[in-house]
Parts: C-alpha cells; sequence; structure tokens
C-alpha cells in the first residue's frame, strides 16, 4: 500500500497533529484510504506538529512545531522511521531555526530541503528558503531569491519530483482582505545546461550565486534558461459551458 501523512485536528486534540493513511490496491481495502486511530507516536501534549514532509525513501521526516527545545514559535524538526515506530524528533539547530517562525518544510528528490520563515534575512515577511543536502545534513540556508519572494508573505513551496520541471507555492498579501495566489515556477529542461538537470538544481545555483544578501556563498555562474513566474488562474466558467446530458428514451 501507499502512505500519506497529514495535519489534523483529532477529537480530542487541542492542537494539530500529524496522522498516517494508508491506500490499498489490492485486498478487501482495494481502492480505499484508511486512517490510523490516532497520530503518530511522537506527537503528544498540546504542541503543534504540523506540515510533514517525507524522503523519497520514506525514512526521514521534517516538519513544524513548537515543541519543547524549539528556539521560537515554531521550528523544523527531523525524524526517522524504524519500523512501525518513528524516533524521537530532533531540532534542525540554530543554522536553519530561528526565534521567529520556521514553517511549510518539503524535501526534493534529492533531500534539499524548502521552507518558509519570517526570521531570516528576506524580501518581505515569510519568505522561501532553500538547504542544500550533504547527505549527512543540511547547510546553511539561502534566500530564493525575488523569483519567488516578495514584499508579501511566500509559504508552502513543493517541486514536482517526478520529473523536476516545476513547483507551485502560495504568495499571501498582508492585507487581511487579500486573497491567497497561488504560483507556479516552470522551467524548460530542453535549453538547460547538462549540469543543471533539474528545476531544483537551477534554483539551487541561483540562490546561491545571487549576491542580494552578502553572507551567501558566491558559486560559479551558470545562465539559468527559461525560468519563469506565473499565477495559476482558474478557468472561467460560462452559462454556455454547463449544459444538462442529452436523455433520450433509450436511456431512460
Amino acid at each position: 500500500f501507499n502512505i500519506m501523512y497529514f495535519t489534523k485536528r483529532g477529537k480530542n486534540d487541542v492542537s494539530e497533529k500529524i496522522y498516517q493513511a494508508n491506500y490499498y490496491s489490492t485486498g478487501k481495502n482495494s481502492g480505499t484510504w484508511k486512517e490510523a486511530p490516532g497520530p503518530l507516536n511522537f506527537c503528544r501534549g498540546n504542541s503543534t506538529f504540523t506540515h510533514p514532509t517525507v524522503s523519497p525513501d520514506g525514512n526521514i521526516m521534517v516538519f513544524a512545531s513548537d515543541m519543547t527545545g524549539s528556539r521560537g514559535g515554531t521550528d523544523l524538526f527531523i525524524t526517522r522511521k524504524s519500523g512501525d515506530r518513528w524516533s524521537e524528533p530532533e531540532n534542525l539547530g540554530n543554522l536553519i531555526n530561528t526565534s521567529s517562525n520556521e514553517l511549510y518544510p518539503s524535501l526534493d528528490s534529492a533531500n534539499n530541503l524548502y521552507f518558509s520563515s519570517d526570521g531570516h534575512p528576506g524580501f518581505g515577511g515569510y519568505d522561501v528558503y532553500v538547504c542544500r543536502f550533504t547527505g549527512k545534513g543540511w547547510e546553511e540556508p539561502v534566500n530564493l531569491t525575488d523569483l519567488v519572494n516578495s514584499p508579501e508573505d511566500e509559504v508552502a513551496f513543493n517541486l514536482n519530483r517526478k520529473n523536476g520541471r516545476f513547483g507551485f507555492f502560495t504568495s499571501t498579501g498582508k492585507n487581511k482582505k487579500s486573497v491567497p495566489q497561488l504560483h507556479k515556477v516552470d522551467y524548460n529542461l530542453n535549453l538547460a545546461p547538462d549540469s543543471l538537470a533539474s528545476l531544483s538544481a537551477a534554483l539551487i545555483n541561483m540562490a546561491y550565486s545571487d549576491m542580494t544578501f552578502p553572507h551567501k556563498k558566491l558559486v560559479a555562474e551558470v545562465v539559468i534558461p527559461e525560468i519563469k513566474k506565473e499565477d495559476v488562474k482558474p478557468p472561467v466558467v460560462t452559462k454556455e459551458d454547463i449544459k444538462p446530458p442529452e436523455v433520450t428514451k433509450e436511456e431512460v
């Protein structure tokens, strides 16, 4: 079966917890999701456990929480799977977490870590940052540049793991009346240098090359072909598009 991890507030929960659901493709439960009766084993007490992201092999989970050991409002934590249980969460440390909030972690196909924070230097309230995976841990976060970030709040950045060509994130204005906007980041791999085989590789190269923030490490400059951001607009539906089905006597 396939496994999905999600956040919800259970009947007896005072805050959000992380739950697991299994999808069964065969057997008596074929074609259905079955939710576990309770949250994951490390989700205890009144703390919030939210925004889980899992490595491609399913053995590492990074999530946001205000549990004991957090520096600020919410920090990013890591837990590792052993059998059917998860290890005690470990704080990802002061290199990544700040005295403010770190939220919406997301791991790409190479375990590079993307997340939103309002504590690191940025363009607005919440910006999206990336940390390169070293094989054992993650490097210092770098801002994902103004291709993604703006004076607004950018959150929930997520990359397509299957083909590496596109990703999505949400931008929210600070005005309470503003409506969150979904954005798509697209990448033309056909025009990319061989060294940049995915959107993630191109974004990381661009982020580490950008000198907007002086503390960033400078890497070899590479031209990034056709990375663009666009709004995802819902289709326009008119009355003419909504037609009742034609029913004949034979079909009744």
